[in-house]
């Protein structure tokens, strides 16, 4: 048995976008399109804190390993448009 949708079904809307994917998007919109490979911020418990009590990373936690390595993308970034 084979079941198909009929012909007055309205079409399936695509899936959302996961939230890597609508980071990199952004990214690619502010920056220009550029390869993030190596870009890696290390799973740090503090990130969720500071989402929590929305502040950003790097005035919440400054001396996080992952505050860290946003520095060190951010610093990366500007580099690369200056």
């Amino acid at each position: 048995m084979v079941l198909t949708a009929p012909s007055d079904a309205p079409p399936r809307r695509p899936a959302p976008a996961s939230p890597a994917k609508r980071l990199r998007n952004a990214v690619e919109e502010v920056f220009g399109a550029r390869e993030l490979t190596g870009n890696l911020v290390r799973r740090d418990l503090k990130v969720r804190e500071a989402i929590r009590h929305q502040t950003p990373l790097l005035t919440r936690y400054p001396n996080t390993e992952a505050a860290q390595d946003v520095e060190a993308i951010a610093k990366r970034l500007v580099a690369e448009t200056s």
